[in-house]
C-alpha cells in the first residue's frame, strides 16, 4: 500500500517549473528502475558543477558593473581625461592591427639582407659597374671577331691571289717562250721581219713581268699585314677575355652570396628589406604608444581608486563616449540577468531532483 502511495505522491500535479526540469524523467518508473535514479544523479551532479561554474561569472559581471558605475562617478575632467585617452588607444590598436596585417602578408625572403645591410650600398654600386663593364667587354669582343674573321678572309684573299700570280708567272714565261720559238722561226726560216712583232712581244712581256712584280709585292706586304694583325687580334682578344672572366668571376661571386641574378635584383630585395624594416619598426613604435597609453589609462584609475584597467583596454570603444559607456552598461546588465537566471535555474534543478532522489531512498527504505 505504502508504495502505490509513493508512486500517487511522484505523480501529482506539479509546478511548471517543476514539469521543465523533470521533463526527460521516467516518473513512473522511478521507484522501480534504477537507470532513471542514476539519470537523476547525473544530472544533480551537472547541476552543481553548472552551479560552481555560474558563480564566479556573476561576481566577475558585478564587478565589472561596478567599476563602469565608478568611471561614470568620476569628475568631469578626469571623464573627459579618460575619453581622450580611449579615442587615442582605439585609434592605435586599429593601426596596430593594419600593420600586423601589412607585416603578416609582406615578403619575408629579404630578411636575410639584414646581416649584408652595411655592405648592400656599396655592393649595388660596384655590381653595377662592373656589369656596365661586362658588357662593354661583351661589345668589344663580339667586334674583335668580326675584325679576326675580316682579317682571316682577306688573308684567304691575299694567298689566292698570290697562287693566281704564280700561274700567271708561269703562264707568261711558257707564252713568251712559244712566241719567241714562232718569231725566231719566222725569221730565220721565212726571212720575215719580226722587228715590229717582237717589240710588241717585248713590250707585252716586259708589262705583264712588271705588274706581275707590283701585284706580288704588294699581295706580299698585306699577307705580313695581315699577320701582324691577326697577332695583335689575338692578344687583345685574350687580354680581353682575361677581364672578361674576372669580372665575371666577381659578378658570379656578388650574385651567390646575395642570392641574385643582377644588380637590379638585388637592388629591389634591397628596397623591399628597407620597407619591411621601417614597417616593423613604426610596428614597434606603435605598440611602444600602446603600451604608454595602458599605463596613462591605468594611473588614471588608480589615483581614483579604481581597479581594473585591462577591462578598460579590452572594451576601449564603449569608453570614448558616454553613449558607449551606458551601451556598455546595458550589455552588462543583460548578461548578469541571463546569469542569474541560469544561476536560479541550477538551484531549482538541484533542489527538485535531490527531492526526486530522496523520496526514491524513502522508497528503497520502506520496501
Amino acid at each position: 500500500m505504502k508504495f502505490f502511495n509513493k508512486i500517487k505522491k511522484a505523480l501529482k500535479k506539479r509546478t511548471r517549473v517543476e514539469v521543465e526540469i523533470l521533463q526527460g524523467i521516467d516518473l513512473e518508473n522511478m521507484f522501480t528502475s534504477e537507470e532513471v535514479g542514476e539519470t537523476i544523479r547525473a544530472r544533480v551532479q551537472a547541476s552543481i558543477q553548472k552551479k560552481q561554474d555560474l558563480k564566479p561569472k556573476y561576481e566577475h559581471i558585478i564587478n565589472q558593473l561596478t567599476l563602469v558605475q565608478k568611471i561614470e562617478d568620476l569628475p568631469k575632467d578626469e571623464i573627459q581625461e579618460l575619453e581622450s585617452l580611449s579615442r587615442l588607444y582605439s585609434e592605435t590598436v586599429l593601426e596596430k592591427e593594419t600593420f600586423q596585417k601589412l607585416l603578416k602578408n609582406q615578403n619575408t625572403a629579404t630578411n636575410y639582407l639584414q646581416k649584408y645591410k652595411d655592405e648592400i650600398s656599396n655592393a649595388v654600386v660596384q655590381m653595377e659597374e662592373h656589369e656596365t663593364k661586362l658588357s662593354i667587354i661583351k661589345n668589344d669582343l663580339y667586334h674583335l671577331e668580326g675584325e679576326k674573321a675580316e682579317i682571316a678572309y682577306r688573308n684567304n684573299r691575299a694567298l689566292a691571289a698570290l697562287a693566281f700570280i704564280k700561274i700567271a708567272l708561269v703562264g707568261m714565261i711558257i707564252l713568251s717562250s712559244i712566241a719567241a720559238l714562232i718569231l725566231t722561226t719566222m725569221f730565220f726560216v721565212y726571212g720575215f721581219d719580226v722587228f715590229l712583232p717582237s717589240l710588241v712581244v717585248t713590250v707585252l712581256v716586259g708589262f705583264m713581268g712588271l705588274w706581275i712584280f707590283v701585284f706580288r709585292r704588294y699581295l706580299v706586304h698585306e699577307l705580313k699585314k695581315n699577320q701582324k694583325l691577326q697577332k695583335r687580334e689575338v692578344e687583345l682578344t685574350n687580354k680581353t677575355k682575361i677581364k672578361y672572366v674576372n669580372i665575371q668571376q666577381f659578378l658570379d661571386y656578388e650574385y651567390k652570396k646575395f642570392r641574385v641574378n643582377s644588380s637590379e635584383m638585388l637592388q629591389m630585395r634591397w628596397e623591399n628589406y628597407q620597407n619591411n624594416s621601417r614597417n616593423e619598426a613604426k610596428f614597434k613604435r606603435i605598440s611602444s604608444s600602446m603600451a604608454t597609453l595602458i599605463e596613462d589609462l591605468d594611473r588614471l584609475l588608480l589615483r581614483n581608486n579604481i581597479e581594473g584597467g585591462s577591462f578598460v583596454t579590452d572594451h576601449i570603444d564603449y569608453f570614448i563616449s558616454k553613449k558607449g559607456r551606458n551601451m556598455l552598461q546595458t550589455a552588462l546588465e543583460l548578461e548578469k540577468d541571463s546569469t542569474k537566471v541560469a544561476y536560479d535555474q541550477c538551484e531549482n534543478e538541484i533542489l527538485i531532483l535531490s527531492r526526486l532522489l530522496e523520496e526514491i531512498m524513502d522508497n528503497e527504505l520502506s520496501i
